[in-house]
């Protein structure tokens, strides 16, 4: 069993082929030292831990949504300047590894180089992995889950009603139909697996 099974989390997609999910609760009880990670429903994680991959923890998604729309080519008034700026700050504050040695960082890397992706790392055209990644993620934030970052409206005003087209295209979603396990509720003190945030294969599992 994966960590991420021990608590409540719903499947939202994936990236290079790593499950992307999002916690249905807080986890708040590990020590900063662990090799497992604490997180909320303002999270992302990419993988699912001990017993399935080492995670990537979104720490802030409203800053990887910045990381994005700094890559937009559209002119962007003083109001987002400001937030931007104050949104470049070290991938370090964006993302936590939990768990990851240096081998599952090189697997990491290769699969984010990879031609199946839309938009693969280009060590040319990105100006560094983490930087691609987070950009990645923010894009799919903006375009699909917003609610994760719940004052948007207020920090970039209007910026859901420009004419924003999409850029990376990494996160992908299985189509319905699938009976995936990825995803887990519990429901009047039974866990349901199959919890998926665009649809859900088991009828008992929402």
């Amino acid at each position: 069993m994966s960590y991420i099974d021990t608590f409540d989390h719903e499947l939202v997609g994936f990236f290079a082929g790593l499950p992307v999910y999002h916690p249905l609760e807080t986890v708040n009880h590990l020590p900063p030292d662990s090799d497992e990670f604490n997180c909320t429903p303002q999270n992302l994680i990419i993988g699912g831990g001990g017993g399935e991959h080492p995670a990537i923890i979104i720490l802030r998604p409203d800053y990887a949504v910045a990381h994005f729309i700094d890559r937009l080519p559209i002119e962007l008034n003083k109001t987002y300047e400001q937030y931007l700026s104050e949104a470049r700050v070290d991938w370090a504050q964006i993302l936590a590894f939990s768990g990851w040695s240096i081998s599952h960082y090189h697997d990491f890397y290769m699969r984010c180089t990879s031609g199946a992706l839309y938009h693969p790392f280009s060590g040319t055209e990105d100006s560094s992995l983490e930087s691609w990644f987070i950009a990645s993620i923010g894009e799919f934030i903006l375009f699909s889950m917003p609610e994760l970052f719940p004052d948007m409206e207020a920090k970039l005003p209007d910026l859901r009603s420009l004419a924003i087209l999409p850029l990376y295209l990494n996160v992908l979603i299985p189509p319905p139909g699938y009976n995936l396990p990825f995803g887990r509720r519990m429901k009047e003190g039974q866990i349901t697996w199959g919890q998926t945030r665009w649809f859900t294969a088991n009828p008992d599992a929402g």
